[in-house]
Order: C-alpha cells, then structure tokens, then sequence
C-alpha cells in the first residue's frame, strides 16, 4: 500500500487511466542536444517518459498551467549535480498531505527497475543539461533503492 493508503496497483491503474484519455503529448519541450563527442541513444528513456510520466509533466499536460509550474528541465532536482534529488522523489512519490494542496505523485519504486529509471534519469537530465550527464546514476538508484529497505 502507498503511504496515502492507495495500493500501487490502483495508483497504476488510475495513472494509465489518465494516460489514456488523450494522445501523449510531444515528449520534449526542446528538441535533445547531445554533444557532439558523445552520441547516446536515450530511447528507452524517451518511451518512459512518454508512458510514465508524459501526461502530468508533459509540455501540453493539465498539471503544467495550474499555478504556472515550469517543465522538468528548468526544475532544481534536473539541474543539480548530483542525480539524488530526482530520484528520490520518483522512487518513494510524493504523498498527499491532508487538508493541503500540493504536488501529489505516484512511487515507481516497484515499477521500474533500477536499468529503466537510469534510463528515464539520462534522458531527462540530458534534456535539461546536455553537456552535464550524471556520472553518479547506479550508485545513486543502488544507495536510495538499500535507504528504503
């Protein structure tokens, strides 16, 4: 069960759900630059993004215009040097508060591996940093993955 008392097969349910109400909108806000140096394929990133994530923090998703939120890459946790703050928050979600209004986000702990969210966490962090990959991604996804044992 989440901590908000959904179980996450429910969450799941209710995120493909919402997903399915409208076509994905385009995956990216900017087109990718990857250096020139060093080609990566961030596929498996970008069809993550596009199924898991897309429909609350996609360039046309609802989410977007309510208090004029910004696109992931201009987010602190995309820019910061270390991979920590995005990850967490995709692993472990963030819980409803009771009586408060704010960010509300399903945990992916339990549906993506620690290969698919390297993936999905390159692909974002080239998006909003190309020139600045996260060296740090598996050790990272390993620490928080044993912090919540």
């Amino acid at each position: 069960m989440s901590r908000a008392g959904l179980p996450a097969s429910e969450a799941e349910a209710i995120a493909e759900y919402v997903l399915s109400l409208e076509n994905p909108p385009s995956v990216t806000e900017t087109p990718p630059k990857t250096p020139a140096n060093e080609p990566a394929d961030h596929s498996t990133g970008a069809l993550l993004f596009s199924s898991a994530c897309a429909g609350c923090h996609g360039a046309a998703a609802p989410m977007r215009t309510i208090d004029g939120r910004p696109g992931l890459q201009n987010t602190s946790a995309l820019q910061a040097a270390s991979s920590r703050n995005f990850l967490k928050p995709v692993l472990e979600g963030l819980p409803a508060t009771a009586g408060s209004p704010g960010p509300l986000m399903p945990a992916f702990a339990a549906s993506l591996d620690n290969a698919q969210l390297g993936a999905l966490a390159a692909y974002l962090r080239q998006q909003a940093s190309p020139d600045q990959p996260w060296a740090d991604l598996s050790f990272t996804i390993e620490a928080l993955r044993q912090e919540t044992k």
